[in-house]
């Protein structure tokens, strides 16, 4: 199986992506150009590669996942390129007990590595799904942004019945999303479903069955 490079977190097999793939905000892969901008912000490369800043810290990250392979070598290839450039960086190998504990993934420090969900995908970057202490860190928010702004492009895009007005939004909602890097994406994961071949008129998102109520045998 292949897949392609991830710009919007709406995939290809969603049938709002032909309407929003265009306003997503793209980010070459450029090693120069991102070497450039960390020596923007002050950053002056030492002897052994890495970036550090005025009082000689070196610019480090943590990268975390879980166990899985594919996450697993996500991370590892992530991480190698960020060292190429002159970033430090930490994998973390989160056990499975430590990715069910929702007090550990809020308090995480860096970046988290995990396949985005597509059965919410606007809900998951609403405030009010943000993991905090005061909602018992329970919510669809993993990255804990908050902005007033998307808020308000997502509640719009619940109530908006017509579908031209509603995949504006929706555009908008893309564009903040990719303008801020809030999930930095890397691929569209590729899953396989097994469906019997004398099965018609299954539907899928993703790799979710979802309309077995119009399933026929043929």
């Amino acid at each position: 199986m292949t897949t392609t490079v991830a710009d919007t977190f709406i995939g290809p097999q969603d049938p709002d992506y032909i309407d929003v793939k265009g306003t997503a905000v793209r980010y070459e892969y450029d090693p120069r150009q991102a070497a450039a901008a960390i020596e923007s912000l002050g950053f002056i490369k030492g002897a052994d590669g890495i970036f550090r800043d005025a009082a000689g810290q070196a610019l480090e990250v943590q990268i975390h996942s879980g166990p899985t392979d594919l996450l697993q070598k996500t991370k590892l290839a992530a991480a190698s390129q960020w060292q190429q450039i002159g970033v430090a960086v930490t994998p973390v190998n989160d056990s499975d007990a430590q990715r069910a504990d929702v007090r550990y993934r809020a308090a995480m420090q860096g970046f988290d590595t995990a396949r985005f969900g597509t059965a919410s995908p606007y809900r998951n970057f609403r405030s009010s799904e943000a993991r905090t202490p005061e909602n018992g860190y329970v919510g669809l928010n993993t990255s804990g942004y908050m902005s007033a702004e998307l808020d308000a492009l997502i509640d719009r895009f619940h109530v908006t019945i017509p579908r031209p007005e509603r995949m504006q939004v929706a555009s908008q909602i893309v564009h903040h999303l990719s303008d801020q890097v809030v999930p930095l994406l890397m691929f569209y994961d590729v899953t396989a479903t097994a469906i019997g071949r004398r099965l018609r008129n299954v539907g899928t998102e993703g790799n979710q069955l979802w309309n077995a109520m119009a399933w026929d045998i043929g």
